[in-house]
């Protein structure tokens, strides 16, 4: 599987970067979370949704009144997005909300001529 941009159209002609463009395999991936985990004893068990729901709910209330930021995977589709920067901004009232794409461009980016393109 992979994803095709429109052609001739928008920024750089809507040309993605090769990990935008192929990197769709950790959707299949073996190695995919696919229910919660807690760490117990430095390693990650899994557990039931009820349990991680009250284990986070207990870790939060323990710092109700500090301050406090979100940071989300890229790789969410755009209504998760948004259903996470609502949730940080009506439930943790906080504008302190990234989703790191900053990050995976610079990942992406290759040095030339000494300068990040």
């Amino acid at each position: 599987m992979r994803v095709r941009s429109k052609v001739e159209h928008g920024v750089n002609r809507e040309t993605l970067c090769v990990r935008g463009r192929f990197g769709l395999d950790f959707v299949a991936s073996r190695d995919r979370i696919k229910r919660p985990m807690i760490r117990r004893d430095g390693a990650l068990v899994p557990v039931s949704w009820d349990e991680a729901g009250d284990y986070l709910r207990q870790r939060l209330s323990a710092v109700e009144s500090k301050a406090a930021g979100g940071l989300a995977s890229p790789r969410l589709p755009n209504e998760m997005l948004y259903q996470f920067q609502k949730m940080m901004r009506t439930v943790f009232r906080t504008n302190n909300v990234d989703c790191s794409a900053l990050v995976h461009a610079f990942r992406c980016a290759r040095p030339v001529g000494g300068r990040l393109l």
